[in-house]
């Protein structure tokens, strides 16, 4: 594999393959009860925007330092339309 993202669906599970130079890793996404909304395709997006929204809630100021020590940022694109 290349360095970058990849992303692989395979029947009722996706998995999303992370590399650079200096490091590797795989998220796995399958099926629950809280992703079974969204189909193949979408799921793994569905799955990763109730990750991050609940894992804001558990421990907000924790999540959010560690969230911006490896910058990553997340905003719910729903919760501006309400």
């Amino acid at each position: 594999m290349e360095k970058g993202i990849s992303i692989k669906n395979i029947s009722g599970s996706t998995r999303i393959n992370l590399r650079c130079n200096h490091s590797k890793g795989i998220l796995y996404f399958v099926n629950t009860e809280s992703n079974w909304v969204c189909k193949d395709e979408g799921m793994y997006s569905h799955s990763l925007i109730g990750f991050f929204n609940d894992l804001l809630k558990v421990d907000e100021q924790k999540s959010s330092s560690l969230m911006k020590k490896w910058g990553i940022y997340f905003r719910n694109e729903d919760s501006r339309n309400n």
